[in-house]
């Protein structure tokens, strides 16, 4: 395809504007951002192979996964609106509102065995350190954290990071392909107000590449998952 002189150059929209669209984060906290996010979850973890990385030790009587009932598992998540109410989740299985950026309380200190972060990529811009220091303090000493940071979980001087690089079969990677055009969707609609031509463009980008998966093209990214342990006391 070719662009003539006198065609309009496309950009596309920074993070700064997303924001400018509705509220500080950049995408929209609806039902059709919470069902992208749903929607990415299943496809993702048979991408992997698994929910929680092998990476993570099963000997430790603290990390013992066969009992999945007895475990006391927490969802944090700065906004836990469309969970629905507490008395529908399984009794072990509790949610609490909380920013990544805040910095924990002592009582939160060395709580848990592991923290598994997911789904965060467009709230950090910056350095992820400060965020991983956060996540830092909520383990138990011993205790792992999983994420995609390698260098910053070596920096930070967690130990045994392992970094586990896959691509998917070609069925898998087209299901995490199919999730992605939600999320353009969701731009869209937060700058339509303030720059309904960029929004109209990126419609047409969207159908565009509809047509073009149909015909045989999608996204392909290398995953990498990363674990790290926190230092014994």
């Amino acid at each position: 395809m070719s662009t003539s002189a006198s065609s309009p150059v496309y950009t596309l929209p920074t993070v700064a504007e997303v924001k400018e669209g509705v509220g500080p984060y950049p995408l929209s906290r609806d039902f059709v951002d919470f069902n992208r996010a749903q929607s990415s979850t299943s496809p993702l973890e048979r991408y992997l192979g698994y929910t929680l990385s092998p990476k993570i030790p099963r000997d430790k009587k603290f990390l013992k996964l066969d009992q999945v009932t007895e475990m006391e598992l927490v969802g944090l998540d700065v906004d836990i609106n469309q969970v629905g109410p507490k008395e529908w989740l399984p009794n072990n299985l509790s949610m609490r509102e909380r920013s990544v950026f805040r910095r924990c309380t002592r009582g939160s200190w060395g709580t848990f065995d592991i923290v598994n972060v997911r789904l965060i990529g467009f709230v950090i811009e910056g350095d992820p350190a400060p965020v991983l220091r956060n996540l830092t303090k909520l383990l138990k000493a011993g205790g792992y954290l999983q994420w995609r940071l390698k260098e910053t979980f070596e920096v930070e001087g967690l130990q045994d990071v392992a970094a586990d690089w896959q691509t998917g079969k070609r069925h898998t990677a087209l299901a995490m392909h199919w999730y992605k055009p939600h999320i353009h969707m969701v731009v869209s609609e937060k700058i339509r107000t303030t720059n309904a031509e960029k929004a109209a463009h990126i419609d047409a980008l969207i159908q565009g590449s509809i047509i073009e998966t149909h015909k045989g093209a999608m996204f392909a990214h290398t995953r990498v998952i990363v674990t790290g342990k926190k230092p014994e006391a």
